[in-house]
């Protein structure tokens, strides 16, 4: 550990170790290790979230391949909500030989059409649960000030949970959250 006198000394051991100041975009200035020094600003994770979510109910995914120029379909699905008329219609816009990560816990069993899945070579994988350095990483963000007040679209008293699994099974909700503090 090294202990800094003053902010002269401090900037000579920032200089000495490779420390600089990094345009982070509107404004912001970290400081970075890196030998960059400029980064492109990240979009707003938060809010690509809520407007795929909110595009998702309004749209159906071979209109967003068609924006997006895919004509092969797509390489990595991500299948989040359990739905089976969702996973149904992301199998149906894979391209051959790509990979659906099942994250989604659905109300029952789902029938697929084996066929699809085989002659198109597509790999599904189910994931449960999650590894403990995400967790932690994700604990860090939000205490680092990530809001994520915007996914949040419905509250409900801890009393009330039998609304709060209705509002998910609806399948028009993002993030339900029970409160446990009244």
């Amino acid at each position: 550990m090294v202990t800094v006198r003053d902010e002269r000394e401090e900037a000579e051991i920032m200089k000495y170790v490779g420390v600089h100041d990094v345009n982070m975009g509107k404004g912001r200035v970290r400081k970075s290790f890196a030998t960059i020094d400029e980064v492109v600003e990240m979009p707003d994770l938060i809010e690509v979230q809520k407007n795929s979510y909110e595009r998702f109910l309004k749209e159906d995914l071979r209109e967003v391949m068609h924006e997006q120029g895919l004509t092969e379909g797509f390489d990595v699905g991500l299948e989040m909500s359990g739905n089976a008329a969702a996973f149904h219609q992301m199998i149906s816009v894979m391209r051959s030989g790509g990979k659906i990560s099942l994250l989604g816990l659905g109300d029952g069993p789902i029938s697929v059409d084996m066929n699809q899945i085989i002659t198109n070579g597509l790999t599904l994988q189910g994931i449960y649960g999650r590894k403990m350095d995400n967790w932690h990483q994700m604990s860090y963000m939000v205490q680092g000030g990530l809001d994520l007040t915007p996914v949040i679209t419905h509250r409900f008293h801890y009393t009330d949970f039998q609304k709060g699994f209705d509002a998910m099974m609806s399948g028009k909700s993002g993030k339900v959250v029970l409160d446990w503090t009244k």
